[in-house]
């Protein structure tokens, strides 16, 4: 019986959509998904992540994004859906 040949491809990521999307990729980048809730502990992730070389991803709920950005001032940044 002859073996049926698949050809696999991955499946759309929309962090890869976004980096694409946003200009900022200069080829690494560091995905860190979902910030803490809390805005001190949320503050200190980010200064913790302030070394850290390439583009730093990140998922946020809506409600906490222009939070977020006025935290990033200094920072480029890009909101995507």
């Amino acid at each position: 019986m002859a073996k049926k040949r698949k050809n696999l491809h991955a499946a759309p990521s929309a962090v890869i959509t976004a980096l694409s999307a946003s200009g900022l990729a200069d080829g690494h980048f560091h995905f860190h998904g979902f910030l803490p809730t809390k805005s001190a502990a949320r503050r200190a992730s980010l200064e913790s992540l302030r070394s850290v070389p390439g583009t730093l991803v990140f998922y946020e709920a809506p409600h906490r994004i222009a939070e977020w950005v006025d935290l990033s001032k200094s920072l480029n940044v890009m909101v995507a859906r």
